[in-house]
């Protein structure tokens, strides 16, 4: 058969703040901060458990450059996740699975700085009431964190990691964040 998918699909909105049920909504959720909205000012809400049932999936920002008029910025979270109690389960970065063997001279690997975890890269955001189930990570050079790759003036409370795998090689690896404070 062929392999399991979550298409992006945006999740409803009222006044400021977004409701998250499903996969897709995370997957939409991905998309829009690697496509320069960072959501500040926004709340994300978890309404329900989110099983990413192994599906690839690609963090929630990183540090791959977004273009305006004006500046190049990174693209980063900047919002409210909140999990409003409730947990993300299920899913796993692997470098190797992305790109191959490791070349430190290739400008195509950008994964590695974008790191892994359920975000890439937050900066000014809060990611609160959340819990993650059964992540594991597999690479070489990709900063890796359960909760954030990078995290820079970010605000973490009341979270829970459980059963999670967070490896990889020749670089930063933590529980909640992999690095603190690099590529603000």
């Amino acid at each position: 058969g062929s392999p399991l998918t979550h298409a992006a699909t945006a999740p409803s909105l009222s006044g400021t703040v977004y409701t998250l049920t499903r996969p897709e909504h995370l997957h939409w959720l991905s998309q829009q901060v690697h496509s320069g909205n960072d959501f500040a000012g926004y709340t994300l809400r978890m309404e329900g458990d989110i099983d990413l049932q192994l599906v690839p999936f690609t963090p929630i920002g990183g540090n791959d450059t977004v273009s305006s008029d004006d500046n190049t910025t990174s693209s980063a979270f900047s919002g409210t996740f909140d999990g409003n109690g409730h947990y993300v389960a299920n899913f796993y970065h692997n470098t190797w699975e992305m790109k191959g063997d490791h070349n430190w001279y290739s400008p195509e690997e950008q994964y590695y700085r974008d790191g892994m975890g359920l975000f890439g890269r937050i900066y000014k955001g809060t990611v609160k009431n959340l819990t993650v189930k059964n992540f594991s990570a597999d690479g070489e050079i990709a900063t890796t964190g359960v909760i954030a790759a990078y995290a820079d003036g970010a605000t973490f409370e009341n979270i829970a990691i459980f059963n999670c795998n967070p490896r990889v090689y020749n670089i930063g690896n933590g529980g909640i964040v992999g690095c603190v404070g690099w590529y603000a």
